[in-house]
């Protein structure tokens, strides 16, 4: 049974406040992710400062090809608690691609096939960084490293079991190569989710990219009918933004 003035305590804070639709969905979520705390007679009120290691579960929800200012390769990610006092919080973070390929197996894809084997091609592939969107796991949120309104983790990362389960899942979808998993639009296995342009938010729940990308003309190459992000500058499309960053050394 749940005490009225827990419960109070953790929605005070809008008190005198016409809360948006986003505002009361972040609120159902972070007492729905701690409502054992509130069977325990805490408050769960919105994060503020980190007290403790904790470790969370996170879910990728967007990635973008960048390169650091050492000019290494990787993918700028957006992780969002699903879980724990920092709840529905979001994290950016800088991963190198070494970084991401090592985790990418320990996340449901292939391990990679070494160039002395003779063995078939990978089953399912790590090819890209944006391919980890939508993957879930967990982080160690660390005191030291939060600032105000930012929590944050260094590289303490694990899987569960039940976290893979939903990983293993969305890696069969995405390749479409085992029986009984076909893509939602029709399209072949040979059409990578990682270059397609429906976003799981919108159209494809599958998909690496929260909004359908739309196809406008592109000024840095000239395509007609370019694809873009709407979360990103217009100045270049989606193509032309990864091979920019591909190119730099």
């Amino acid at each position: 049974m749940l005490r009225e003035e827990d419960v109070v305590e953790s929605v005070r804070y809008l008190a005198g406040q016409t809360p948006t639709a986003e505002a009361l969905n972040d609120l159902a979520h972070r007492l729905v992710a701690n409502v054992w705390r509130l069977h325990r007679e805490k408050p769960v009120p919105p994060w503020s400062v980190q007290l403790f290691k904790e470790w969370v579960p996170v879910e990728i929800t967007a990635c973008e090809c960048l390169r650091n200012r050492h000019n290494r390769l990787g993918g700028l990610f957006t992780f969002k608690i699903l879980a724990g006092t920092s709840c529905p919080l979001l994290i950016r973070k800088w991963w190198s691609l070494p970084f991401c390929r090592y985790w990418s197996r320990f996340l449901g894809f292939s391990r990679p096939v070494s160039d002395r084997q003779t063995a078939a091609p990978p089953k399912y592939p790590f090819q890209s960084v944006d391919q980890l969107v939508r993957f879930r796991l967990y982080v160690l949120i660390e005191p030291r490293l939060c600032e105000p309104g930012r929590p944050m983790f260094d590289r303490e990362v694990r899987v569960t079991s039940s976290l893979a389960a939903w990983n293993q899942s969305l890696v069969r979808w995405r390749f479409r190569v085992d029986p009984g998993h076909n893509c939602p639009q029709g399209y072949p296995a040979s059409h990578a989710c990682h270059r397609c342009v429906f976003g799981y938010k919108e159209t494809c729940n599958i998909g690496t990219h929260p909004r359908d990308y739309v196809t406008e003309p592109c000024p840095r190459c000239g395509d007609q009918k370019a694809p873009f992000d709407p979360a990103r500058p217009k100045d270049m499309c989606v193509n032309c933004r990864v091979k920019a960053q591909l190119a730099r050394h």
